[in-house]
């Protein structure tokens, strides 16, 4: 799973950005972007399957009860 921590690090310069325009502009409330709200969680929601996937077959039981 390197490559979901790449992901949201990639995403990290970008939500302190904004974190600091709005803190800096003294704006109450930013637009927000559905890209980047809903694209940082889109690994998780594809990967949910597979780990299923894989908890089943390895039998790791408690593995599926958490997914």
């Amino acid at each position: 799973m390197d490559w979901v921590n790449t992901w949201f690090m990639a995403f990290l310069p970008i939500i302190l950005a904004k974190v600091l325009f709005v803190r800096f502009k003294l704006k109450i409330k930013a637009k927000d972007s559905m890209f980047f709200t809903e694209a940082i969680g889109l690994p998780f929601t594809f990967m949910q399957p597979v780990v299923f996937w894989k908890s089943l077959v390895a039998m790791d039981w408690i593995g599926l009860e958490c997914c």
